[in-house]
């Protein structure tokens, strides 16, 4: 069974008048229409209508609507625009609101996308201008409204602007047949019969949820089966769809209340009993705004898992779904299967308001020549208003590269003043972009109030992380050239586009006086090992996972003049003392061949004495050496020497002497945090206990 109506096309208003006599005339329009909403950070009440602020717009994820006002006045929310147009269903109503005079108002939204002490008061928004020529286009569904008050017109009459009618009653959700392609979608799911993990996505509008409802009652009498979304709330359609076929309450679950009861039921069991009290069928809907980390555990819950998304990146987690869990997936040995649905279900096909708010949000590849010459170009506000084919290809390519990428990135690439991009173009082709953002020289109040906890102003990450998580005073006084997103197109990668691009920006950087290139990331090692390479070296190690990616966050510069390098060493030297005496505390779950890598082949720059005295820190005394080698070359347990081993390994990570390709070292380190024991060692590939040990015993050995 469908949504309906699905036959017809979605209706849309671009609203210039007040707010109030947009609100009045959208009310009276719609009056017949029983789910419809309003988004408004003015407009808090109104006894016939739903109405929310702007910021809250991804609550609505999951849920359909016959009518939608979005109030743009305040501010040009993109990721609330293209959330709301995928809940209207069609034959509905889109009105977009922005008032009289609206490019020149103030836009308050802006404030998200600044740095201190850039205000939108003294800022001109380039995204703003970008949006209205979209929504003036004559190919744009809201042109015949802008000149004509609140007016619309479909697709089926695009030269003959009419008075819009009372819009026909749009109430109770209906449901008709299922498509072909949601009965074989089902019927792929109903036959597995070994564990397997399947994974739909789909644009909005596509019918997933419709189809999951119904094949959640099939499955239901097939086995044990729970359904997992972040809300009851965000999958009110497919919940429509499960109570219109089946008798039977929807197994519902919060994810971390799932987890919980698997983990408390583990604990309670053997693992013989764990194993078989398994769901056999898990279904995550809007799977991209649960945190991948906790995807990876949910997936671990049931013998066949199915998860159900979208990925245009405003779910909450860009789109780490589709860059960062689907690898995860892959790396299984269970199959992993996916699935799609390309026929519209909420709408028409071909519905205007979907192709042009594809077209806004670069959702759909043109594929257009990059007019501008070979060579690197520096890109910032106005700029890429003179070049909207290079504007689509960057940010597609950002999109398909980076899992913090969403629609209102783009607003950030027009508007914020601090932030420019870099674009390598070679034969009319864009082969890689860079977005930087300037960040540094905080006045000492300011810095000092960091410092203490007491502000948190917007920007200059890097500055305000050493500031305020490492308790460095003078990181504040240097200015800084961040490289925000790194991105080369995947036919052009490994042959030294990235580098070739990093060296351009550090040659613009000098020519700027600026101090230091800047990064932070999610740690893996590939993308270590490129920034290593390119002369970058570690200053921090966050101490908490980030939530997207389930990875732990590094921050690392690159010093460009003398007296930068300096201060780079002392960071340096400081980052590895502070990170090696957490090492058993924060950081004990860190993949060791990565844990070893950030500390391998580091540019130990001599500073007068300081770098011998940090060393003292990890030098084993007389005492400590003995015990080792007594275990190395004797029978003392190594119970007895942990202490000195974890010493030991720390001392080893601070002289680089541990690689992160050898086997031995590894479990020499994890062996020293707790993370292994001799109970490990047949499961490690080791012929017993002994074997283990001596294996320890003999890299300890080579490595003191």
């Amino acid at each position: 069974m469908n949504v309906q109506p699905s036959h017809s096309h979605r209706h849309c208003i671009l609203s210039l008048e007040s707010l109030s006599d947009a609100l009045r005339q959208f009310i009276e329009k719609t009056h017949a229409v029983e789910h419809k909403i309003i988004l408004s950070d003015q407009s808090s009440s109104s006894d016939q209508v739903d109405v929310l602020p702007v910021k809250k717009a991804a609550t609505q994820l999951g849920k359909t609507y016959g009518a939608v006002f979005l109030d743009w006045s305040q501010g040009a929310n993109i990721n609330a625009l293209s959330i709301m147009a995928g809940t209207l269903q069609g034959g509905g109503l889109f009105v977009l609101h922005l008032g009289p005079n609206w490019l020149n108002e103030v836009d308050l939204d802006l404030a998200r996308y600044l740095s201190w002490p850039v205000t939108p008061e003294v800022t001109t928004s380039y995204f703003k201008h970008y949006i209205w020529q979209q929504l003036t286009n004559k190919d744009s569904p809201f042109y015949h409204s802008c000149n004509n008050g609140f007016i619309s017109t479909s697709k089926r009459s695009p030269n003959s602007p009419q008075n819009y009618p009372i819009i026909e009653s749009l109430s109770q959700i209906k449901f008709s047949a299922l498509t072909s392609d949601q009965l074989a979608l089902q019927a792929e799911v109903l036959a597995a019969q070994q564990p397997t993990q399947f994974v739909l996505c789909a644009k909005r509008g596509r019918g997933k949820s419709t189809a999951l409802g119904s094949l959640i009652k099939q499955l239901q009498a097939k086995g044990h089966i729970a359904v997992c979304a972040p809300s009851v709330a965000s999958i009110a359609t497919l919940k429509a769809m499960h109570e219109s076929v089946s008798q039977e309450t929807l197994p519902f679950f919060a994810p971390d209340e799932l987890l919980r009861s698997m983990e408390l039921h583990i604990r309670s069991s053997d693992n013989s009993i764990a194993e078989h009290s398994k769901f056999d069928y898990l279904i995550v809907d809007e799977s991209a705004a649960i945190p991948v980390p906790m995807l990876k555990a949910l997936q671990s819950c049931a013998r066949i898992t199915l998860f159900s998304t979208t990925n245009d990146g405003y779910e909450g987690n860009g789109r780490g779904f589709g860059l960062q869990f689907m690898k995860y997936l892959t790396s299984l040995p269970s199959p992993t299967v996916n699935l799609t649905l390309s026929t519209p279900i909420r709408w028409v096909e071909n519905d205007a308001f979907e192709i042009w708010l594809d077209r806004v949000l670069f959702q759909s590849s043109h594929n257009q020549a990059i007019t501008m010459p070979s060579g690197s170009h520096c890109l910032q506000g106005k700029t890429w208003l003179e070049h909207p084919e290079l504007l689509s290809a960057a940010f597609t390519l950002l999109v398909n590269a980076h899992y913090q990428t969403s629609p209102d990135n783009i607003r950030w690439m027009l508007d914020d003043p601090s932030t420019f991009s870099v674009a390598k173009i070679d034969s009319n082709t864009l082969c890689s972009i860079a977005i930087c953002t300037q960040e540094g020289e905080l006045p000492t109040d300011l810095a000092a109030e960091v410092m203490q906890g007491k502000r948190r102003p917007r920007g200059h990450l890097l500055p305000q992380s050493l500031l305020a998580h490492e308790g460095i005073a003078n990181a504040a006084d240097y200015k800084y050239w961040r490289i925000s997103r790194i991105a080369t197109q995947p036919n052009k990668q490994n042959i030294g586009y990235g580098s070739e691009l990093i060296q351009y920006i550090e040659q613009q950087a000098r020519l700027n006086d600026i101090d230091f290139l800047c990064v932070s990331y999610a740690l893996s090692d590939e993308t270590l090992n490129f920034w290593k390479k390119n002369g970058f070296v570690p200053v921090r190690l966050g101490y908490s996972k980030d939530q997207a990616s389930g990875s732990y966050s590094i921050m690392m510069v690159k010093a460009l003049s003398d007296d930068a390098l300096t201060t780079q060493t002392k960071w340096l030297n400081h980052f590895l003392s502070q990170s090696l005496y957490s090492l058993p505390l924060n950081l004990w779950d860190l993949k060791t061949s990565t844990l070893i890598n950030v500390f391998s082949e580091l540019p130990f720059t001599k500073e007068g004495d300081n770098r011998d005295k940090s060393e003292q820190r990890f030098l084993l005394s007389e005492l400590e050496r003995q015990s080792l080698m007594l275990f190395c070359n004797h029978h003392r347990s190594a119970a007895t020497i942990r202490s000195s081993l974890l010493k030991a390994v720390q001392a080893f990570l601070y002289t680089s002497k541990l690689s992160p390709n050898k086997k031995e070292h590894g479990y020499l380190v994890e062996f020293a945090l707790g993370k292994i024991t001799e109970q490990d060692a047949s499961s490690l590939g080791f012929s017993g206990k002994k074997d283990m040990i001596k294996t320890l015993k003999t890299t300890l050995l080579s490595l003191l």
